[in-house]
C-alpha cells in the first residue's frame, strides 16, 4: 500500500504518527474533491472533508488496516463521478487504478465492500441519472473499471482467497 512506503524512508516514531494524519489527510482531500464534483461551495466541501479527518471511527481507531481501503473509498466516489460527468476514458482508467489499489489495502472482505459500492453507487448513476441512450455505455464502461481493478490486484488477492478457503 502506497502510504507505507514512509516506514521505508523513516525507521522511526515520527514515522507512525506521520502515517496516521497522512492517511487521513487523503481521505480528507478525496472527499472534498467528491464534494465540489456536486458543485457545493468551497466552504461546506472543506467542512465535508473536516468531518472525515476528524471522524471519530478515523481517530479512535488510527491503527485499523481497513482504514487503509477507506481513506480510498471518498477517491473511487470522486472519479465515479468524474467518469460520469465529464464522460472522458481517463477518468474511467483512473477509477479501476484507484479501485484496484483499495483491493490491496486490507482484508478481503475490504474490498468486497468497495466493490459494493462502486456497483451500487455506479450503477445509480448508469440506470437512473444517465440518459436512455447513454445506459449501456456508462454501464459497460463502469463494469470494465471494475473488472480492470480486480485484474490488477488479482496476483496479490488470489493468494488471500487461498488462505481464506484453507483456513476454513
Amino acid at each position: 500500500f502506497i502510504p507505507n512506503i514512509i516506514f521505508a524512508a523513516f525507521n522511526n516514531v515520527f514515522a507512525f504518527d506521520f502515517y496516521f494524519v497522512l492517511r487521513m489527510a487523503i481521505a480528507s482531500l478525496g472527499m472534498y474533491l467528491f464534494l465540489r464534483t456536486f458543485k457545493l461551495p468551497k466552504i461546506l466541501s472543506l467542512i465535508g472533508s473536516l468531518v472525515i479527518f476528524l471522524n471519530g471511527y478515523n481517530t479512535f481507531f488510527p491503527t485499523n488496516i481497513h482504514f487503509n481501503v477507506d481513506i480510498l473509498l471518498p477517491w473511487i466516489a470522486y472519479f465515479i463521478n468524474k467518469a460520469f460527468f465529464e464522460r472522458k476514458i481517463k477518468y474511467f482508467v483512473l477509477l479501476a487504478l484507484v479501485a484496484g489499489l483499495s483491493h490491496l489495502g486490507g482484508m478481503p472482505e475490504s474490498s468486497m465492500f468497495i466493490a459494493l459500492f462502486f456497483v451500487l453507487y455506479a450503477g445509480f448513476l448508469s440506470l437512473f441519472i444517465a440518459k436512455k441512450e447513454e445506459k449501456l455505455y456508462f454501464s459497460l464502461a463502469f463494469f470494465l473499471s471494475l473488472f480492470m481493478s480486480f485484474l490488477l490486484a488479482s496476483i496479490l488477492m488470489i493468494s488471500g482467497y487461498e488462505y481464506i478457503q484453507n483456513g476454513l
